[in-house]
């Protein structure tokens, strides 16, 4: 008996967990729009103007970095910077939370 709610446990806490949304976040830039960010697992989904763009973790000195050959999004110490082929486009962004 004692194993059937042990398991009965394991499942409800595993299905509670598939249930979470990603950590999403909406940074004010000083001069332009939003930037929101959800962050699942190794990667970030950018809510941009121009459009939409999943970006693959990457490696960085300090905060968090995602880019890919054309774009990228690096936070830190809850300021965002965003720049396209080595031009920034946004800068200075904080998150409104």
């Amino acid at each position: 008996m004692s194993l059937a709610l042990t398991i009965l446990g394991l499942l409800a806490v595993a299905g509670a967990s598939a249930c979470r949304r990603a950590p999403e976040f909406d940074f004010r830039c000083p001069v332009g729009p939003v930037v929101a960010a959800r962050y699942t697992g190794d990667s970030v989904a950018l809510r941009l103007p121009e459009g939409i763009a999943t970006l693959p973790r990457a490696l960085s000195a300090s905060g968090a970095r995602y880019a890919n050959d054309t774009l990228e999004f690096w936070e830190h110490a809850g300021e965002v910077r965003v720049t396209r082929r080595g031009h920034v486009v946004y800068s200075g962004c904080r998150t409104e939370r």
